[in-house]
């Protein structure tokens, strides 16, 4: 577990100036995220094929239906650039 000599030290490593209270604080939160990688190791995987893909997800995607919404002639009239049936912008990367 972090105590506040641990998380001291590794403020000094990484040239930190943190008082006894922010201490304190860093050396709990890290004891919150070793308790909580604590209990992830605990769960139980064995029984669980986590390479294979029974589909589902992909069952729930509509299919892709091509449709027109805009003529492309009539949007470029409102483009003060256009170049070989393009919009055109100004060049912003050399």
């Amino acid at each position: 577990m972090a105590d506040v000599r641990l998380i001291s030290h590794l403020a000094e490593l990484c040239k930190i100036n943190m008082t006894e209270r922010e201490l304190e604080i860093k050396a709990e939160e890290m004891n919150s995220i070793i308790n909580l990688m604590d209990s992830i190791r605990e769960v139980n995987i064995d029984n669980n094929n986590l390479n294979s893909n029974n589909g589902t997800y992909y069952e729930n995607l509509r299919e892709d239906i091509i449709e027109k919404s805009f003529d492309r002639d009539e949007m470029l009239k409102n483009s003060k650039g256009v170049r070989e049936g393009c919009f055109s912008v100004p060049k912003v990367v050399e």
